[in-house]
């Protein structure tokens, strides 16, 4: 009786021991499920880099790191949500920002779904029916046209922001095409004008627009704005006209999705002042304004081109726009990185993450964690900036949203979970020692008192 006593508990005993094991080993393959799950790499690519990083202070991971870093991002996408159901959460998300009218921002999220774990084919599949219904009407490509022409000729009267994603590719869409270069050059340009000298004879020009357009008189001088408008009208008329090199395109990106941040107020901080160091200037007002008074019948939006031509031969300052390429081929970079399919969407998101850029070094932070991670380190920082919770919960309590703070947070969260995964390991092999121990201990009766 009593040995038979004594097997009961020591099989009770294993079984537990197996038990707490095999929970143990579930969770630590859950653990390497993450990166697959997040298009961060395989298991087997995250179960080699475990034992190599775990030692590694989150200093030492290298900010542009496929593997840890865009995994440390998925993880920061998964702790924003908190306990709230990751669908719920999802759909919340969709549903704010299509209340705001960002349809890039909406897109992006839905796009994220295997991050948070949801499966779904096609992804849209995760939005609730209402919600799904709002999210398509906000892509309907019967409305499109019409939005993009709206915000496309809305940009020429001063005083118009386009209502969604469609109005504002019609906006960006003008930048690309020269026309909103040479429009912002002009209006820009203008501005600069002291109020008491606009009746002089060099102003003439100038006097063409406001009388066309009444609402630019009241724009404020931005040299900013005038500097890149400079740098996308030279760079487009490269490429529009065929002469030159591949980097005209590339300037031309860069100072859009750059002026739309500035318009936007989202550029600012030191990265805007090294811009406006070679932007500032890189405009020659007077010899612009020459153009402008000699162009006469030429102003006129289908004869824009000749303007452009003219303003990048004579009035740009070619020096100061070799100077600026290397800050534009970044932001280039993020155009690339952000674009979601959608036409002119990867300018959009990069005018967005210059929001969370204030220093150069933060620019080259974001461009490689976009390199790694895609949107996903731009959908984390915005829902950072917007939730002090969330801030929180990612390790940015004090609500300060930076590239480099978002590296860095999303390198220790990996540390983090690379913990969690040795700590499953060791109570795995704990368990199994315990399993083991009491399956081969010497067997008793056990004495009854």
């Amino acid at each position: 009786m009593g040995f038979a006593i004594g097997n009961a508990v020591r099989l009770l005993g294993a079984a537990a021991f197996l038990f707490l094991a095999f929970h143990a080993v579930m969770s630590a393959l859950g653990v390497l499920r993450i990166a697959p799950s997040a298009g961060c790499g395989g298991r087997l690519d995250m179960a080699l880099r475990v034992a190599t990083d775990i030692v590694l202070s989150p200093d030492e991971i290298a900010d542009d790191d496929p593997l840890s870093v865009c995994t440390g991002v998925a993880l920061g996408l998964r702790a924003a949500a908190g306990d709230e159901n990751p669908r719920d959460f999802l759909n919340d998300r969709v549903t704010s920002a299509l209340g705001r009218g960002d349809t890039y921002f909406a897109m992006e999220w839905v796009s994220a779904a295997p991050v948070l774990g949801l499966e779904y084919d096609p992804p849209e599949d995760v939005l609730y029916a209402d919600i799904r219904k709002d999210y398509e009407a906000a892509r309907d490509w019967k409305r499109a046209p019409l939005s993009a022409a709206k915000g496309a000729l809305g940009t020429f009267r001063c005083d118009e922001t386009p209502a969604d994603l469609a109005g504002f590719g019609g906006a960006v869409g003008t930048d690309i095409l020269l026309i909103g270069d040479v429009r912002d050059v002009i209006i820009y340009g203008c501005a600069t004008i002291p109020q008491e000298e606009r009746d002089d004879a060099y102003a003439a020009g100038c006097k063409v627009l406001w009388t066309a357009m009444p609402q630019c008189r009241a724009v404020e001088p931005d040299p900013i704005v005038l500097g890149l408008a400079g740098v996308g009208a030279a760079a487009s008329v490269v490429t529009f006209t065929g002469v030159g090199t591949a980097a005209g395109g590339t300037a031309a990106t860069g100072a859009s999705a750059a002026k739309i941040a500035r318009k936007a107020r989202r550029l600012d901080g030191p990265l805007a002042r090294e811009i406006a160091e070679n932007a500032s200037g890189i405009v020659k007002t007077r010899e612009l304004f020459d153009v402008l008074s000699s162009s006469g019948g030429d102003m006129v939006l289908l004869r824009l081109k000749k303007i452009g031509k003219r303003i990048n031969e004579e009035a740009i300052d070619q020096a100061k726009l070799a100077k600026l390429k290397p800050v534009l081929s970044d932001i280039d970079v993020l155009t690339g990185n952000l674009n979601n399919g959608q036409k002119f969407s990867g300018i959009i998101g990069a005018s967005y993450a210059l929001k969370y850029t204030p220093e150069p070094s933060d620019l080259k932070a974001f461009r490689q964690l976009s390199d790694v991670a895609g949107s996903k380190p731009l959908l984390l920082a915005r829902y950072a900036e917007e939730s002090p919770s969330a801030a929180k919960r990612v390790r940015l309590a004090d609500g300060t949203v930076t590239a480099k703070r978002l590296a860095r947070a999303a390198k220790i969260a990996w540390k983090y979970e690379l913990w969690w995964f040795f700590l499953w390991l060791s109570i795995a092999a704990t368990s199994l020692l315990g399993a083991f121990a009491m399956l081969t201990a010497r067997r008793r009766a056990i004495q009854p008192f």
